[in-house]
């Protein structure tokens, strides 16, 4: 073995393919929730880093303008982020006062990391093996068409 170097955004790409593949044919549910957070998190810091709204952020942005027309306050963004990856971070991260277990449902959390991966991803320019195939799967599922 040795050492090469390697771009990161190529390597998150081919991690969001391989988190399409395990969500569409394994139903491997929490290994795609890891592996698209990954990809998400290294596109959506690219997209900051080069003056870009991430899909969370912009996701934080529409979220806390209804929030303030309904509720008349400011959405905490700490809280709405942390509400977010609450299923990535579980899967990443065993705290102490939270217990061996969590009550999650996988599938939509896997789901919904997807889109957030993919959309930063798009932004970026890269196109996904199994895109067509999650659509299709997202607008059967989720919008009901």
């Amino acid at each position: 073995m040795a050492e090469e170097t390697h771009n990161r955004l190529a390597l998150a790409k081919g991690q969001l393919d391989t988190a399409l593949d395990l969500f569409l044919d394994q139903k491997n549910y929490s290994s795609t929730i890891t592996l698209a957070g990954a990809a998400e998190e290294i596109f959506g810091r690219t997209l900051l880093l080069a003056g870009h709204k991430s899909a969370l952020e912009s996701s934080y942005e529409s979220m806390a303008e209804f929030h303030a027309m309904l509720h008349g306050t400011e959405l905490n963004r700490k809280g709405y982020v942390t509400k977010e990856n609450f299923a990535r971070d579980a899967l990443k991260h065993l705290q102490n006062d939270k217990g061996p277990t969590i009550t999650i449902d996988l599938e939509e959390a896997a789901c919904w990391m997807l889109v957030r991966a993919i959309q930063n991803g798009k932004k970026l320019n890269f196109e996904f093996e199994r895109f067509q195939n999650f659509d299709s799967w997202f607008y059967e599922n989720i919008v009901g068409i």
